[in-house]
């Protein structure tokens, strides 16, 4: 999953800015703190009624998005049953509106557009960014929301569903996989995540979680069907992908196996006070990283200690952004082999009680005989002995 977080997580304030030196831009009207202004295109005919109505649904959903993350009498209820928290990709400040510094955010209704269906639209929305210091506009995303009339209201609803209502479907035990058409379907890689996701049963000593996958020929495809048009991520890498919360797996990989997020899945649900470090760490354990499995990631490893003795793991406690030769995730790593070391030296057991407590990590790293000063010479301890695989 490099640099696609989304841990379920999400995604980040990134943009890309736009060169507007021989441009006219429209200009934008002051908003106060908060307050969310939506802009409307001028080529939006805003005589016709039902685009009133869009528009004012639209525009009232903006104003109160903030209130809750699961639920809005302006979105769709199902959607809530289906994502828990639908219109999550777009919870950022910047993705609301109002001026938070010298910053303006603004979305922008740049088009409504019919679909086959005579009660349901596409809402094409840009956000913007303003610097009143120096007038420079931002191009911050590109995002698509569907918009459906049920008797005389409007609801909005997330892309993903429409994006994909063709999309192939292959169910097994535990997954439904939704397959782009782009892609054929893997049946070895099915089996194989179906052994997978047993062995992690016997790991967790648990039920199995249904699991919806949607597996996308690359990101740019997987960002598509979550609604974007445009986000930076979209390009950034040839792979990746992330686990959502109502159980869903967003793959980008072109495969239909994906252990380290299924394995995010299950940590999610069984224990929802984890340390983000140690949740990425055991999903490395257990699935690898990038495609590649933990073993191969542990002798990758040994070459990093071996190149970077001064290398200091106290010094980090975010699992991403340093990577060993632009393909084994070092922080992923050092948390993967805290949780090999934990159960070598304490037990399975004593690794679950880590992740079922929001204390601090360094508060949980001492129940395991971890601290500061001696977790360098510990970990490089570790990574000499005999693997203990999950």
């Amino acid at each position: 999953m490099k640099s696609l977080l989304l841990t379920i997580i999400s995604f980040t304030f990134l943009f890309c800015n736009v060169n507007t030196n021989n441009k006219q831009l429209s200009v934008q009207n002051p908003v106060q703190e908060n307050e969310i202004t939506l802009e409307v295109s001028p080529y939006i005919n805003q005589k016709s009624e039902i685009n009133q109505k869009l528009i004012k649904t639209l525009s009232e959903f903006f104003k109160t998005r903030k209130d809750s993350h699961i639920e809005n009498k302006y979105w769709l209820p199902f959607d809530f049953e289906q994502f828990i928290y639908p219109y999550f990709d777009i919870s950022e400040y910047c993705y609301g509106g109002g001026k938070y510094g010298d910053f303006i955010f603004y979305p922008s209704l740049m088009e409504i557009i019919k679909t086959k269906s005579p009660d349901k639209w596409i809402l094409k929305i840009a956000f913007m960014e303003n610097d009143t210091k120096t007038q420079q506009h931002t191009v911050l995303g590109i995002y698509n929301i569907i918009a459906q009339q049920i008797d005389e209201n409007i609801y909005l609803s997330r892309f993903v569903n429409y994006a994909t209502e063709q999309w192939k479907i292959i169910k097994t035990e535990y997954i439904t996989y939704k397959i782009s058409p782009q892609k054929n379907p893997n049946q070895s890689e099915i089996l194989q995540q179906e052994t997978d996701i047993k062995e992690l049963l016997t790991f967790f000593d648990t039920e199995p979680i249904h699991i919806t996958y949607y597996s996308c020929k690359n990101p740019k495809e997987l960002f598509e069907i979550k609604g974007f048009d445009y986000h930076l991520m979209m390009y950034s890498n040839d792979t990746g992908g992330l686990a959502e919360n109502g159980n869903i797996i967003f793959s980008g990989n072109n495969s239909e196996i994906y252990t380290h997020e299924i394995a995010h899945i299950y940590i999610m649900n069984l224990f929802p006070n984890k340390n983000i470090f140690l949740d990425e760490g055991l999903a490395t354990y257990i699935g690898g990283s990038g495609g590649n499995n933990y073993l191969w990631h542990r002798e990758k490893m040994k070459s990093f200690f071996n190149e970077t003795p001064d290398f200091r793991f106290d010094q980090y406690n975010d699992p991403y952004g340093v990577y060993f030769k632009n393909e084994t995730p070092v922080l992923y790593m050092i948390s993967a082999l805290i949780c090999e070391r934990t159960i070598r030296l304490y037990g399975k057991e004593k690794l679950f009680e880590l992740f079922d407590t929001k204390a601090d990590l360094w508060d949980l790293l001492e129940k395991v005989g971890l601290n500061k000063d001696n977790i360098n010479e510990e970990l490089r301890k570790e990574i000499t002995l005999s693997p203990l695989l999950f």
